[in-house]
């Protein structure tokens, strides 16, 4: 159990699903899910309409730091959907800005398109807020994702992680992997 969390706890990631067959342990450390391809194509096209949403709104996505902006929206919906299937919780697949409420089962999913990539919190996500990190397991590759870790947002804003991801972006919090707490299914078996 990390920092006092375990199975019991409602800030632990607890998989209750029938797909755990779909789970599997790497050599690395996390937990393992790959998409069907189905299951990926919705996702893009949940993404898709984000960012054609997003175009004709005139918003932009908060991942200031990301050059390919519609890719956010494309990576963020298919890490939710990842996230969803690897804990059984049900993902919406919302068009729209869900702020506050979480993405999937009351977690604020985090994907980056980077295997190795950070954490990023935002000033404006309250302290209470339970974040998730999913990572692909091999740059490109959209079908095989890894749950990296989770932490609350008040935990991740120390001023060791405040950075710009670039020049002129927003200050954010950018969270390694290796201080976020290890994903946890039933049973207790967790990978940390």
């Amino acid at each position: 159990m990390e920092n006092g969390r375990g199975p019991g706890d409602p800030g632990a990631i607890v998989d209750g699903s029938t797909r755990a067959a779909s789970v599997r342990p790497l050599s690395e450390p996390g937990l393992v899910v790959e998409l069907a391809a189905d299951e990926l194509e919705g996702a893009i096209h949940v993404g898709w309409e984000r960012a054609r949403d997003a175009y004709v709104r005139g918003r932009t996505p908060n991942a200031a730091h990301v050059d390919d902006l519609e890719g956010t929206y494309f990576v963020g919906a298919v890490g939710e959907k990842a996230f969803g299937k690897l804990t059984g919780l049900y993902w919406p697949g919302r068009w729209t800005p869900d702020r506050g409420r979480g993405d999937v089962g009351g977690w604020e999913v985090k994907a980056s398109m980077h295997p190795t990539g950070r954490l990023i919190v935002r000033p404006d996500m309250p302290d209470g807020l339970r974040l998730v990190l999913m990572v692909p397991c091999a740059r490109g590759d959209l079908r095989r994702w890894r749950c990296a870790g989770t932490l609350r947002a008040g935990a991740a804003k120390q001023e060791r992680w405040k950075t710009q991801l670039r020049p002129g972006a927003p200050w954010v919090w950018a969270v390694p992997q290796g201080a976020l707490d290890a994903c946890v299914v039933p049973g207790g078996l967790r990978r940390a």
